[in-house]
């Protein structure tokens, strides 16, 4: 049953990160420019690979 709800989170859950690290994306980081999108995103793919230990 834990198996069960922790699938079901991780649908439930990553479309809506995804979702919102889009609109992060599009709304925020066009005003502050002096962000690199690399570095985001090599955040990001570390942060998937910790979750997924």
């Amino acid at each position: 049953m834990n198996q069960f709800f922790y699938f079901v989170q991780l649908f439930f859950y990553y479309p809506f990160f995804f979702f919102f690290l889009y609109i992060y994306l599009v709304f925020f980081i066009p005003k502050t420019n002096n962000i690199n999108f690399l570095n985001i995103f090599s955040f990001f793919f570390k942060w998937i690979k910790t979750q997924k230990k």
